[in-house]
């Protein structure tokens, strides 16, 4: 029994130590398809146009300060028809926050982003997609100009 005893403290010392160090890591979750119906294939196109429109409302330049870090973005192939009533949009939207860490000289950059497919077949709207993060990015300050 001393040697199964010895063996959960070790174990259990491993465990304290692995959580309570820094994680890093990336992941991602799906959010749960919705669907809408329009009076028709017309009016389906203009809530995905709207849509994307708010879509592209979100990006952002990068904004740097002595203390932080921050930039939205769009990555899209925009819309692209699939037959005569259907539409799909594809687009992500990256989130890049950054803080400045004095002893490196450097940022580190987190990066989260949203994922959304949106289809219109026929009068019906259904969208997809998913959340999600990346490991931190370091980068160095800019030289002052």
């Amino acid at each position: 029994m001393a040697g199964l005893h010895g063996k959960c403290r070790g174990a259990a010392t491993l465990l304290a130590l692995l959580t309570a160090a820094p994680v890093m890591a990336s992941g991602r979750i799906s959010l749960p398809p919705v669907t809408q119906t329009f009076s028709s294939h017309a009016a389906c196109v203009a809530e995905m146009e709207r849509l994307a429109a708010g879509d592209a409302r979100q990006v952002s330049p990068r904004v740097m300060t002595d203390e932080t870090l921050r930039e939205v973005t769009l990555e899209t192939g925009g819309m692209a028809r699939r037959g005569p009533e259907t539409l799909r949009y594809e687009a992500t939207i990256w989130y890049h926050n950054g803080v400045f860490i004095r002893e490196s000289a450097r940022f580190e950059i987190s990066h989260t982003f949203e994922r959304v497919v949106r289809e219109c077949a026929g009068s019906t709207l259904g969208i997809t997609g998913e959340k999600g993060f990346t490991l931190s990015t370091f980068e160095p300050m800019p030289e002052q100009r």
